[in-house]
Order: structure tokens, then C-alpha cells, then sequence
């Protein structure tokens, strides 16, 4: 594949540590951690592993299915775990993606059982997407490369909304906070809807440059962009 830039989280699952890691394969890794005090290099214990990318994905009258490039663009084809897993309780929730210069295409949001990686469930709904989703209230937001904005039920993975933000996210993710979702995108719009079951759009705003993921922390909000960091004061 072409890349791999998730990160590796750390997560507890029935009072175990695991160390979880999205592959450039597509797949999603549980390792057990080095013990403390290991004076010699070796190979991670793997717990569990899921394939995160179906294989209808993969392949299609036993061919591959061709990888999407900046060259030659498909908008099906296979995906990597490109953004950062989000663990929530006994849940990892973990989308798959592309580089943003191979364009949009189908992605899948999949919901997995953190100790022992079996799959809950998964929704083909989000496409390809760079962003870590952002849970809060039992609901999952999520955006995606071709311009949605999605809200889930977390247990079940039952699609809510879609939200049409006339174009693509692939510098931030999501944040919600006060009741409120916040997300921007490349032509450097951000967004504010309220959060919940039902979609409904607070405001719309222009920036000078393409804004990054923000942050709510002891009441100020901070939006980072290209050329500038904000503070705000929260709602």
C-alpha cells in the first residue's frame, strides 16, 4: 500500500494492556506491551489482529482489485488504517483511508470488541477519511475525504445523519463539546452543528487558512490553522 500514518494507542481491556496499531495493510494489530526492564530486542506478542478492509475490497472474480493512486484514481479498491483507532470503553472504533492525493472513495467504519478484536459491527456509510472519530452521548461522529459528516449510534453503528460540507476533510477531526460538533474542511470552512440524533446546523463559518483539528480545554476553544492558532472563549 502506500503508506502508513496511524499511530500506535495504548488501551486497557479487562485490566490488560494492549498496545493498538493500524497497519498500512489494513489491518488492525493488538500487541501485549514489553515488560518493564527487557534487556534484549524482540518481536511483539500479537493478541489479535482484524482485517478492517473487506475483502470484497480486495478483490473482485478472484482478481486484486487495483490501489487507488494520484495517478490513476478508483473509487473502490482496498484502504489502509491511515487514521488514529479511538478506544471507548471495551471498543476500539477504527475507519480505513487513503492518502487525500488518491481522492475519495469507499471506506468502512468498523466497531471491534477490544479484548478480543471481533467485529460488533461496521458501516460502509463513511468513506475514505483521515479522521479519528469523536464519540460523546452514545454518538459517534465521523468525517470522511468526500465531504460528510456522519452521526452513528456507538453501539449499534446505526446511521443517524449525513451532513453535506461541500467538501473534503482530511487535516481535522472532529471535535464535540457544549453540545455542539465542530469540523473543518480544506476550502476552509468550519462547521458547527448540534450534537444529537436529529442534524441541525448552528453556523457556517470562512477562514483565512485551511484549519486543523481544534481544541476545548478549561473553557477556551482553540483553532489551529496554516498561519494561525485562535482562543476562544467556549460556549
Amino acid at each position: 500500500f502506500h503508506c502508513n500514518w496511524s499511530s500506535p494507542v495504548a488501551a486497557k481491556a479487562n485490566g490488560e494492556t494492549l498496545v493498538l496499531f493500524g497497519g498500512g495493510d489494513g489491518v488492525l494489530y493488538a500487541f501485549e506491551p514489553v515488560a518493564p526492564g527487557a534487556e534484549s530486542v524482540r518481536a511483539l506478542k500479537k493478541r489479535w489482529q482484524y482485517d478492517c478492509c473487506p475483502a470484497s475490497y480486495r478483490t473482485a472474480n478472484g482478481e486484486a482489485k487495483r490501489y487507488s493512486s494520484h495517478s490513476k484514481r478508483t473509487l473502490d479498491g482496498p484502504s489502509e488504517i491511515i487514521s488514529i483507532p479511538l478506544v471507548a470503553g471495551e471498543r476500539v472504533y477504527v475507519p480505513i483511508g487513503q492518502s487525500p492525493n488518491h481522492g475519495p472513495g469507499q471506506g468502512m467504519l468498523t466497531c471491534l470488541d477490544l479484548a478480543t478484536g471481533e467485529k460488533i459491527w461496521e458501516s460502509p456509510e463513511v468513506d475514505r477519511t483521515t479522521a479519528q472519530p469523536a464519540l460523546a452521548d452514545g454518538l459517534l461522529y465521523i468525517s470522511d475525504y468526500s465531504g460528510k459528516l456522519s452521526c452513528l449510534d456507538a453501539d449499534s453503528g446505526e446511521l443517524y445523519w449525513q451532513h453535506d460540507m461541500e467538501a473534503g476533510t482530511w487535516c481535522a477531526s472532529p471535535v464535540v463539546a457544549g453540545g455542539r460538533v465542530y469540523i473543518s474542511t480544506e476550502r476552509k470552512v468550519l462547521w458547527v452543528l448540534e450534537a444529537g440524533k436529529e442534524k441541525r446546523m448552528i453556523s457556517r463559518s470562512r477562514l483565512r487558512s485551511d484549519a486543523i483539528t481544534p481544541l476545548v480545554q478549561d473553557g477556551i476553544f482553540f483553532l489551529p490553522t496554516q498561519k494561525r492558532l485562535f482562543a476562544l472563549e467556549a460556549p
